[in-house]
């Protein structure tokens, strides 16, 4: 009998079989605990399933209590009202270094309106002496420049002054990989 043909044989015979078919008994030895045992385990189980704590184990679902975040200055009476004041006030003292020379300020009125192709303008900002100093009410207050012209909200307002002083403006930020002390704002015509 071939190879193919043991294969084939959907009901082999015993003498037939390639396969020695050798089973194995295992004898394990069983212990039996009382039975009153058995009641108290299953008293302790049913106990610690009830006092389960549930785990939040989805991300998205919200908690029933809110994370609170502490004030570290304690509650918020203590803040001081004048802060935020002081700051707007370095920012507009800011403003102020970041507005154009009178001859550059000729060259954007006269390039808007006439030439649509124009290439725009670049006013370089020094920040040197990074930091503003505001005095009021008797307490100074420390900002820095570089911080501020990083800042999203305070190249907002330099975009608005441009586009409020001269109309259909477009304004870029950047600092130059170089000197990291300075600014360069680019003015062009507005898309």
């Amino acid at each position: 009998m071939s190879y193919l043909n043991i294969l084939m044989n959907t009901e082999p015979t015993e003498g037939t079989s390639i396969f020695k078919k050798q089973i194995q008994t295992i004898e394990v030895p069983i212990t039996v605990k009382p039975s009153s045992d058995v009641e108290e385990t299953s008293d302790k189980k049913s106990h610690t399933s009830s006092n389960k704590t549930f785990k939040n184990k989805n991300a998205l679902r919200e908690d029933k209590k809110p994370f609170k975040k502490s004030n570290s200055n304690g509650s918020k009476e203590d803040k001081d009202p004048n802060y935020w004041v002081a700051m707007n006030k370095g920012m507009d003292d800011l403003l102020t270094e970041c507005k154009p020379s009178k001859e550059i300020d000729e060259l954007i009125d006269s390039s808007l309106g006439q030439d649509p192709d124009w290439r725009g303008v670049k006013v370089n900002v020094n920040l040197t002496e990074d930091n503003i100093q505001i005095n009021l009410e008797g307490r100074d207050y420390t900002f820095s420049k570089l911080r501020f012209m990083g800042n999203r909200n305070f190249q907002a307002k330099i975009s608005d002054y441009y586009s409020k002083k001269y109309g259909n403006t477009f304004v870029k930020f950047f600092q130059r990989k170089s000197d990291l002390t300075s600014y360069t704002i680019h003015i062009m015509n507005g898309r």
